[in-house]
């Protein structure tokens, strides 16, 4: 299981698009394609605003500001578990912050 310390990127063999209302990810090195929920969307467009790898405790606290009624510990695990899936998919990659900031 990832760590929410780690850093997540979109791997580069990933496109999205916005089909009537749901996000879809595209694997283009296997021509797979996956629906996602509304969190895995939220997810997906947190990583995709940012140019460099964004911290999976970045996502969960993004996440928390919009739903302040759930408990942070479960929003963690979700946010984890579903960014775990996408790595293991090759959706997503574990990527590494720059030294220079």
């Amino acid at each position: 299981m990832s760590s929410p310390n780690r850093h997540v990127d979109l791997n580069s063999n990933t496109v999205s698009a916005d089909l009537d209302g749901e996000r879809v990810l595209l694997d283009i090195s296997s021509g797979k394609y996956y629906g996602l929920n509304s969190l895995g969307s939220e997810i997906y467009e947190l990583i995709d605003d940012h140019e460099d790898p964004v911290s999976i405790r970045q996502i969960v606290s993004s996440i928390q500001d919009r739903y302040p009624s759930v408990a942070i510990d479960r929003l963690e695990k979700d946010v984890v578990s579903f960014i775990d899936r996408m790595v293991e998919l090759g959706l997503f990659s574990e990527g590494k912050v720059s030294e220079i900031q």
